[in-house]
């Protein structure tokens, strides 16, 4: 009897928890107190397509996501929706700034620029 008692109080709360995940995954975001949800917030990538192409290439030959196990397409794929952008030829944009004599990589050279920009700032 209390084995069947156990079976029955089991199978009561893999129902609730079921109902739970259910109305969890159906209900609308609730606010906190500042009136900001739970949703993470959306990016929309301002700068060009060419930029986030060197980006793209940079993370991906640096190896830093996913120990280096992540294909270019993947990560093109990844910077698409995450970003609301589109590229429509990660490989022909790269190409294309291959040939770029004088600066090959502003974007690059740009961030690193403005970081250092602001770290000597803060230094006062």
């Amino acid at each position: 009897m209390p084995y069947e008692n156990a079976e029955y109080v089991r199978t009561l709360l893999e129902i609730e928890i079921e109902v739970l995940e259910t109305s969890r995954r159906q209900s609308p975001p609730v606010p906190d107190d500042s009136g900001n949800t739970n949703d993470p917030p959306s990016f929309k990538w301002t700068a060009t397509v060419r930029d986030l192409v060197e980006l793209i290439y940079a993370l991906y030959h640096y190896r830093c996501l996913n120990n280096g196990k992540v294909s270019l397409r993947d990560l093109a794929v990844f910077f698409e929706q995450t970003f609301q952008v589109k590229i429509d030829s990660i490989y022909h944009t790269f190409s294309k700034a291959k040939l770029r004599k004088k600066d090959r990589a502003p974007f690059i050279r740009n961030l690193y620029e403005k970081l250092i920009e602001v770290m000597d700032e803060m230094d006062g």
